[in-house]
């Protein structure tokens, strides 16, 4: 029986109110940033643009981090010439992050050409590897970082290596070496920062670090199945779209589906990849036991975005009655940020306990936020650090600082609590 069919009551789109129905169909199909209809058949659309609260929409999408693809397609279609839609503050900023982009995207070629030279394996993924894949274009996505993920036995080299061209550790500087490579082992990242240019590089040991929700251990089999891409002139190789797609549904569950960027990300990579292999990702993902939140994040894209899903997949995604549930939640999310009700109840705990399918995967996320939490509470961190300032030799001191701090930060907290 179809439960997800039967029992799960359907969003009815023309429910929306007028104003919210231009919103969000105009916000779904200028998305579709690879659909040569854009053009095409811009003037037989059945919206009234002219109706459109512009400063609200660019801060929605500015706030989704969707703006530079939406100013694109809107100088393209010329849409702006009639309605005066792009003010001139909003092309400055929009220039300014594109400018950001294209820093960032040459800091990373130089960053791996460097890494390259000294024989340590670094892979470029998310950022300017995504806008180039999705988009076709390192300019169209927005990113503040440069991201990598290295094998085990590579993960601590670019601290070292990338000291020569300016980068250096600010978090870490106070603690000793032995808990400075505890604290980078527990998180399986950390930061290097060029404070001169403002650049930060994430270094990952884990595609998802290593918190209470992590890719299986079994994706080290995505080394195997790197592909090049060309950006900015040189090839560079990344993840294979196969294993980012599975990826990109991982993160958007991650980070609880907070802006509409995920969904945008999801549905772009489907739409420039016609040729993916369909039946080599339903087996991929129940192999590493993600297949629910593989479903439901096609189920989110399909229905927010129009994502076109071959129909065997969609029916397979649609069986599963909590991936229908839990899309038609983020459906709702995005609905009331779109003004038309308010957002609903809406947990990242509970939509993660119900998107992780199996009960020993639920055990496991369940004791990492434990073991997170606990953890925390011992780790030392830039608070501790900026609150008193010990030298190295005393930085075991910290221990004692910490809940020392936490009381004074949080005092009038406490005292409410108390008296409560």
């Amino acid at each position: 029986m179809n439960y997800a069919q039967n029992t799960i009551p359907q969003i009815d789109k023309n429910s929306f109110g007028h104003i919210e129905a231009i919103k969000l169909s105009n916000y779904s199909f200028i998305l579709k940033s690879s659909n040569s209809d854009f053009m095409n058949n811009f003037d037989s659309l059945k919206y009234d643009f002219s109706q459109i609260d512009w400063p609200s929409f660019w801060d929605l999408a500015i706030r989704n981090k969707i703006n530079l693809i939406i100013y694109k397609n809107i100088i393209d279609s010329n849409l702006n010439t009639r309605l005066d839609c792009v003010s001139e503050a909003i092309s400055t900023y929009t220039l300014s992050q594109q400018k950001k982009g294209l820093l960032l995207i040459y800091e990373l070629i130089k960053v791996i050409n460097v890494l390259e030279k000294s024989y340590i394996n670094a892979i470029p993924y998310k950022g300017a590897i995504l806008s180039q894949i999705i988009y076709g274009s390192p300019g169209l996505r927005v990113f503040d970082d440069l991201d990598i993920i290295l094998p085990f036995i590579d993960y601590l080299k670019p601290k070292d290596t990338l000291l020569t061209i300016g980068y250096e550790s600010p978090c870490y500087e106070l603690l000793s070496p032995e808990q400075e490579q505890n604290f980078r082992d527990y998180f399986g990242e950390y930061v290097l920062v060029r404070s001169k240019e403002s650049i930060c590089i994430d270094v990952h040991r884990y595609l998802l670090g290593s918190g209470e929700l992590t890719f299986p251990r079994k994706t080290p089999n995505f080394w195997n199945r790197l592909e090049p891409i060309t950006i900015a002139g040189q090839e560079i190789l990344t993840l294979s779209p196969h294993d980012l797609l599975l990826y990109l549904c991982m993160n958007a569950l991650k980070d609880d589906w907070v802006i509409l960027r995920y969904a945008c990300d999801i549905s772009g990579l489907i739409q420039s990849h016609p040729n993916l292999n369909w039946q080599k990702l339903q087996d991929e993902s129940y192999n590493l036991k993600i297949d629910r939140i593989f479903h439901m994040s096609l189920l989110i894209v399909h229905q927010l975005l129009d994502t076109p899903i071959p129909n065997r997949v969609l029916q397979s995604a649609q069986q599963d009655y909590w991936a229908q549930l839990s899309a038609n939640w983020i459906y709702r999310k995005y609905r009331g940020q779109l003004g038309q009700s308010k957002p609903i109840f809406f947990s990242g705990f509970l939509l993660k306990l119900i998107a992780l399918k199996y009960g020993r995967d639920r055990l496991l996320y369940l004791s990492g936020i434990v073991t997170r939490f606990s953890k925390l509470a011992f780790v030392i961190n830039y608070r501790d650090t900026n609150f008193i300032k010990l030298p190295s030799s005393l930085s075991f001191l910290y221990y004692i600082v910490r809940p020392i701090r936490f009381v004074v930060e949080h005092k009038m907290n406490l005292f409410k609590l108390l008296l409560k």
